[in-house]
């Protein structure tokens, strides 16, 4: 699951999302693998806000089943249990999100521009299965990314924010 990984779809009822959801901006997520065992995965995701280009830096815990995954808040209950729902590693995600009982579905792929349709119907009909249906879907474009990023505009949330 390393490497870089553009954000094509989401699916939430997210008030951030419901609200501004068809203006969302180009958005890429990059992992990188624990530099040790038991050390968390880093993850970098740069988006625009604003008109600005911003980074944030996040650590997402590993846990002991495959595929799940923890971001953890200031108190347990804020944490975000992360699970990669599907993936074929070269050229999709799946993966969910849960926080205080709200899913958010995202769908990840290694090109901004090519996607087979069906992986995105496959991912309409995931969403549907968790009660997110058309209404409740986010199309993010494949331009338009941010190339860099100053260190202004960074905000760091390793270990947590």
């Amino acid at each position: 699951m390393t490497g870089t990984w553009y954000l094509l779809n989401a699916a939430s009822k997210c008030p951030f999302l419901l609200k501004q959801g068809r203006s969302v901006e180009a958005t890429v997520m990059t992992l990188t693998p624990p530099s040790t065992p038991g050390a968390p995965m880093l993850v970098s995701t740069t988006t625009r806000f604003n008109h600005q280009c911003w980074k944030i830096l996040q650590a997402y815990t590993i846990t002991p089943t495959p595929g799940r995954l923890v971001l953890n808040g200031t108190r347990p209950e804020l944490n975000t249990d992360i699970v990669i729902g599907k993936t074929d590693y070269s050229s999709y995600a799946i993966i969910y999100y849960q926080k205080e009982e709200k899913i958010t579905m995202k769908l990840y792929g290694r090109s901004k521009d090519t996607m087979e349709e069906a992986i995105f119907d496959q991912f309409e009909e995931l969403a549907e299965k968790q009660g997110l249906g058309l209404a409740f879907l986010f199309t993010f474009p494949n331009y338009s990314h941010c190339e860099s990023v100053d260190m202004d505009h960074v905000i760091n949330c390793v270990p947590i924010c």
